[in-house]
């Protein structure tokens, strides 16, 4: 067995041909296609190279793990002069008769795609991937399937937001198999409703012994494909595992079953037809109302219930909106919690984990018998992740973190929150986590008295004031917010800032020097944009928290940022839309383009991540109580902060006469 440094050149070595292979054929075939052509030699490589080293070590017993016909090895192949497609294909053929659990797993991809390829490019490709050997000798099953998992990784990074979700990233798929099984050594069965490449069923077949067998559905032909090669290159039993095709929620293949450990990451936000199974719609009536078409997560999730036997353990990731989305999928929550009583935890998830997407996600974790059925636990993991080039991931002491946290269930301040069944019908049955983990240091306020002193406690240079008229809001840039899927956020954003540039330019007496100015004039007059507004002046933050009548408490964020500006000289960063992404949030102060930045001593954050909530060590946060909301408003008037000089011209004027109107007749 190859040691994890050798492992670890071996895959620097394999992805370098792989760039290679990829750089030899861009222009012939898209990503998709030449991946299925990779793993398909990448497979042959490793069966090949593992009857090879059997019959170099006169194997007595004549057993081989696979069976390669006369003629048909690595070597055979790669040394013909001419007609390397044809004689490739028929070996794969070959191989996949003598060997009848391959069947499809090597040919099909490979014929469909292959036709497209150049012969000299293939006799390039193959010969490249000639030094890389895959040998029980160089690699383990269970290093196989590292190796299986990071080529998928490859290909689904390079095929960025295009990819197919086809791949649970591999510690994503650690986190939730260990979830699944913890203090589980045995377990009878395992269930994947959308399985795609086997991933999260081979990761709980590592963490625990599978007794009986692991089953899973997947819609989609080709991927099922890359899970029978997945499962096969990690020497795994493929008869345990009964994978089948088809779309779950229309035509379930596993209702006669009942598992212990059900596992999933189904396709975020999918829709579905509601009217197409009544098999499936009838298993689901005890699990909450029939959902609409429009989303489907919440419906894998009556459907995962209805296949969890009484004493297992289900995990599954779904977008952050299934917490809090109201209407039918509220009175789902609602059944969930109040009378089956099956939701343990909700832990939230770093964003830009996934590859086809950068949405929020969460965990939830149901059991049908609880320990600790008068609470639900959250986790707020989403500040806790590596990052490389444009994604995020889960590193070793994050998932130590939240396994210790499900396993001790504590309060942990800012992380973790033990939260009663009564508080959460309080709130409607509303799962947001911010509701119930603090995302900042903060403290109450009673007083502008308070208040003052809080301020004070902050003498460092370069702190800012953001007044916000709701506590529970997250710090989101106003395109952050917009409702769109967030694959679509910053397309749409460059196209609305440029119609913003063109159209404006009749209204204006001045014309912005760079797009800076441009971005700043566009947040000013209420386009949304990346940019955050923030004051020096905490008067003036505090008037924005308690401006407006609101049923809620209010908040002032106080952020301490000690990192420069931005330099928006710097050639990198002239593009306010695309900046160096190590640097994700940068302070930008404007020039005074309009009086009501001067007014309110106004300054940005500019943020490369538009959809995440900005979180720092260095922001605390003030909250007001509402009773306190109007009181307060009447001694920022006395002290010169009212809408006149916050928003200076006519409107301002008229709408602080209108409010000491107000105030008279009171």
């Amino acid at each position: 067995m190859t040691s994890h440094n050798s492992l670890d050149e071996l895959l620097t070595q394999l992805k370098q041909v792989l760039q290679h292979g990829v750089d030899v054929l861009r222009g012939a075939l898209n990503s998709t296609d030449y991946m299925h052509i990779f793993l398909s030699i990448i497979f042959f490589k490793r069966i090949s190279d593992v009857f090879e080293d059997e019959i170099t070590n006169q194997n007595s017993q004549n057993i081989h793990r696979y069976l390669i016909p006369e003629g048909c090895s690595w070597g055979d192949i790669v040394n013909i002069d001419f007609n390397v497609t044809s004689a490739l294909e028929r070996a794969l053929a070959e191989i996949e008769r003598a060997n009848p659990r391959m069947h499809g797993v090597l040919s099909i991809d490979f014929f469909r795609y292959a036709t497209s390829v150049p012969e000299k490019d293939l006799r390039e490709i193959l010969y490249a991937f000639n030094f890389v050997h895959l040998g029980m000798a160089q690699v383990s099953d269970e290093q196989m399937g590292e190796v299986f998992a990071v080529v998928l990784e490859w290909f689904a990074s390079h095929q960025g937001r295009k990819g197919e979700g086809y791949l649970t990233p591999p510690m994503v798929a650690t986190l939730l198999a260990k979830l699944a099984t913890q203090d589980q050594k045995e377990v009878l069965n395992v269930y994947d409703p959308a399985c795609g490449s086997a991933g999260l069923l081979l990761a709980v077949a590592k963490e625990s012994s599978v007794i009986q067998g692991l089953a899973g559905q997947e819609i989609n032909a080709c991927t099922i494909q890359l899970a029978r090669m997945n499962i096969l290159l990690q020497g795994q039993d493929f008869e345990r595992f009964d994978l089948r095709l088809g779309n779950v929620l229309e035509e379930p293949m596993h209702l006669n079953k009942h598992f212990d450990i059900v596992i999933s990451v189904p396709p975020f936000s999918s829709k579905w037809e509601p009217g197409r199974s009544h098999s499936c719609n009838s298993s689901l009536r005890d699990y909450g109302p029939t959902l609409p078409r429009t989303k489907a997560d919440l419906v894998f999730v009556q459907h995962m219930l209805s296949q969890l036997n009484n004493d297992g353990t289900m995990v599954v990731v779904l977008p952050t909106g299934v917490l809090f989305r109201g209407n039918s999928e509220q009175k789902v929550r609602k059944q969930l919690i109040q009378k089956l009583n099956c939701l343990d935890a909700v832990i939230g998830l770093p964003p830009n984990l996934f590859y086809s997407t950068g949405i929020p996600t969460c965990i939830l974790v149901f059991k049908k018998q609880r320990k600790h059925s008068d609470n639900i636990l959250f986790i707020d993991a989403g500040n806790e992740h590596g990052k490389k080039r444009w994604h995020n991931y889960l590193r070793e002491q994050d998932i130590e973190r939240i396994l210790n946290a499900v396993a001790e269930r504590q309060n942990v301040e800012l992380y973790s929150e033990v939260v009663s069944l009564e508080c959460i019908r309080k709130n409607k049955y509303n799962l947001n986590i911010p509701l119930y983990v603090d995302e900042y240091r903060k403290e109450t306020v009673h007083s502008f008295v308070d208040f003052h002193n809080l301020i004070e406690e902050y003498q460092e240079e370069n702190v800012v004031f953001r007044g916000m008229k709701d506590a529970s809001f997250d710090l989101v840039p106003s395109v952050g917010r917009l409702p769109l899927d967030s694959t679509m956020i910053e397309e749409t954003e460059a196209a609305m800032f440029n119609k913003f540039k063109v159209q404006a330019l009749p209204h204006l007496d001045f014309t912005p020097r760079n797009d800076w100015e441009w971005l700043a004039l566009a947040q000013h007059h209420g386009l949304p944009t990346r940019l955050l507004d923030w004051t020096v002046n905490p008067l003036t933050a505090l008037y924005f928290a308690v401006e407006e009548e609101c049923k809620t408490d209010s908040a002032v964020y106080v952020y301490v940022d000690s990192k420069s500006p931005v330099e928006i000289e710097q050639e990198e960063y002239q593009n306010p839309l695309n900046f160096p992404s190590e640097k994700p949030v940068l302070r930008y102060t404007p020039a005074h383009l309009t009086p009501r930045i001067i007014a309110q001593s106004g300054l940005f954050t500019v943020h490369q991540h538009v959809t995440e909530g900005f979180t720092s060590e260095q922001i605390y946060k003030i909250v007001i109580p509402n009773k306190l909301r109007q009181k307060l408003k009447q001694l920022l008037y006395r002290y010169g902060i009212h809408r006149g000089t916050i928003y200076p011209g006519l409107d301002g004027i008229s709408a602080h006469i209108k409010w000491l109107s107000s105030q008279a007749n009171e």
